[in-house]
């Protein structure tokens, strides 16, 4: 999904809790925030960050109480190297 913003240099977009269970299936098997976030949320930006383009992060925006929802902001690696690190990265994990 975040790949869609990639023509903008930078670019933000916020997720409410509610839309991780319908995007993604294993948002409803934790229970809490915090497991969430290191168990699944961490991981995907960590990934993204090493095997792609894009520079990912994000900040969780609470209403009251919770968490309600997930503002992330992604902008292209602008330098070269790093983009062709990436690239190279990305063809060692699928073995080509």
């Amino acid at each position: 999904m975040l790949t869609l913003f990639k023509t903008l240099p930078i670019h933000r977009t916020a997720l409410e809790a509610g839309d991780f269970s319908a995007i993604l299936l294993n948002a409803a098997n934790y229970k809490a925030y915090a497991d969430f976030r290191v168990r699944a949320l961490d991981v995907a930006v960590d990934e993204i960050n090493e095997l792609s383009d894009l520079t990912v992060s994000y900040e969780a925006i609470k209403q009251g109480r919770s968490f309600g929802s997930v503002e992330f902001k992604t902008s292209i690696k602008l330098d070269l190297d790093e983009r062709f690190a990436a690239w190279k990265k990305i063809q060692d994990v699928i073995g080509k």
